[in-house]
């Protein structure tokens, strides 16, 4: 996989028109739901690649507490993955 710094990704998205959603004041729950809908993943299928169970990523998204044993794991999927057709792509470096 290459790696890619913030501003390349930024423009490669801006080149392929995609949407750009800010949201730094967002909650990490509503974060991690609108990125696996961006990444088109199921609650099945994302639990699967994250190794956590489909109901805690469903009480993740509607705001119950992160264990602390999955924070890591969570922040790292939306700060750190790319995914396109449900293939990681690439890792960016923060």
């Amino acid at each position: 996989m290459m790696k890619y710094d913030v501003e390349a990704f930024i423009d490669q998205m801006n080149a392929r028109k995609d949407v750009l959603i800010f949201l730094d004041e967002a909650p990490l729950s509503k974060k991690l739901r609108i990125k696996r809908a961006a990444d088109e993943f199921t609650l099945t299928e994302l639990s699967e690649i994250l190794s956590i169970s489909a109901g805690a990523l469903s009480d993740y998204e509607h705001g119950k507490k992160i264990s602390s044993r999955h924070i890591g794991i969570i922040e790292d999927y939306l700060y750190s993955q790319w995914y396109e057709d449900k293939v990681l792509v690439d890792r960016i470096e923060q």
